[in-house]
């Protein structure tokens, strides 16, 4: 087994539950979760929630920036190991995206415009 760091876990019983509730409102559960490389079906939720490093296009890592945090599944036989999206989950909340402005706004912006470009005045 690998020997975690002596620091208490980041995930709660509750969130652990969370994230079986997450799985199950989307798996077949008689089916199950089956690891890709031993088809083992016993996973178990590490205790803590990791974040990759993020690439951008000049392939440069990014470290201690944004980050996409993710909940670890281990296989319980093999150890290969499946991310679950933490915000997803509910776990972590999640930043709101940009909303791009409805076409209708856009409209009535460019209706306001006088003919010709000019202002009153």
């Amino acid at each position: 087994m690998v020997k975690k760091p002596d620091t208490a876990p980041s995930l709660s019983q509750e969130d652990k539950k969370k994230v079986i509730k997450y799985i199950d409102e989307r798996i077949d559960r008689k089916i199950g979760i089956v690891c890709s490389v031993c088809q083992n079906k016993k996973w178990t939720i590490a205790d803590d929630l990791v974040i990759p490093p993020v690439y951008k296009e000049n392939r440069a890592q990014l470290l201690g920036g944004a980050g996409y945090p993710q909940v670890m599944l281990l296989c319980g036989k093999c150890g290969h190991t499946i991310f679950i999206n933490a915000v997803r989950a509910g776990l972590v909340p999640g930043v709101p995206e940009e909303t791009e402005e409805p076409p209708a706004t856009k409209k009535s912006a460019k209706a306001e415009e006088k003919p010709g470009g000019g202002s009153n005045g």
